[in-house]
């Protein structure tokens, strides 16, 4: 395999630690669905467990809802935040009742925001933290752990003295790569309101459909016009969304959502 080609691994899959005490203040508990958006399910919600065949309740710090230092801090404070500051606003205003629907930028916020989720869900577990080319020479300067994390806070990429590099650097361009190509797959599409007149919705940890669960009634739906959803629509939405979970869901009641799986409700009894 040629040198420059050949990558390997290192460090096994725990995150880097910081520095005692944090200096820098970097993120290392970054959440995949935003916390504000967890928080409109309630101060704590009910989750279901698959890999642990249980439920519980969970705040929305809790650390299952986070991935460990997955993506490096600029991009956490950058681009993310940029397109969760767009998102938010608009949510507010359809959970409250005041926005129905949305221009060409709102639509193309809408759908970032659901390229961002989708994309940190699939690379939330890195699978190890540095990588290293045998073609890449080192650094002329050889950063300690200080000057390391002193260049991530001004989101600047270093090679390390043996020439490797972050994982979580690395992952942070793939991630924006990802979100426009979401974008654009989804296109033109509008985003419609669903509301649900009979049972609520859960939200899974990877999402699919296009369905953006943002209240216990409230859901986006890509492609789809507006509309008020029964209780066997409200179903239907429940068993595609959790058909695409893959470590729990949380809603803020799992017994009012139809839908969801049985051997989870069997767990939780």
């Amino acid at each position: 395999m040629n040198a420059l080609t050949s990558w390997f691994q290192g460090m096994g899959n725990r995150s880097e630690k910081t520095q005692r005490g944090n200096p820098h203040q970097l993120t290392t508990r970054q959440h995949v669905y935003p916390r504000k958006s967890i928080e409109r399910f309630g101060a704590a919600v009910e989750l279901m467990d698959l890999k642990r065949d249980r439920c519980r309740s969970a705040k929305p710090n809790d650390a299952i809802f986070c991935a460990d230092r997955a993506w490096n801090h600029g991009a956490e404070h950058g681009f993310m935040k940029d397109i969760e500051d767009r998102f938010q606003p608009l949510a507010t205003e359809v959970c409250a009742g005041t926005r129905h629907e949305f221009d060409e930028l709102e639509t193309e916020a809408v759908s970032e925001f659901y390229g961002l989720w989708l994309s940190r869900a699939k690379r939330r577990n890195l699978p190890y933290q540095t990588i290293r080319s045998e073609g890449v020479m080192g650094a002329s300067v050889d950063y300690g752990p200080d000057g390391l994390e002193r260049l991530e806070r001004n989101n600047i990429i270093a090679v390390r003295p043996d020439g490797s590099f972050a994982m979580r650097d690395l992952v942070a361009p793939s991630i924006r790569l990802d979100i426009d190509r979401i974008r654009n797959g989804i296109g033109s599409w509008s985003w419609g309101v669903f509301t649900a007149l009979d049972g609520e919705f859960c939200v899974p940890d990877v999402p699919s459909c296009g369905f953006i669960p943002i209240s216990p009634t409230i859901l986006l739906s890509a492609g789809n016009p507006s509309s008020d959803v029964d209780l066997e629509r409200t179903a239907m939405v429940n068993k595609l969304l959790s058909s695409g979970a893959s470590d729990y869901v949380f809603a803020r009641s799992l017994d009012a959502c139809p839908g969801l799986p049985d051997p989870g409700r069997a767990a939780r009894r």
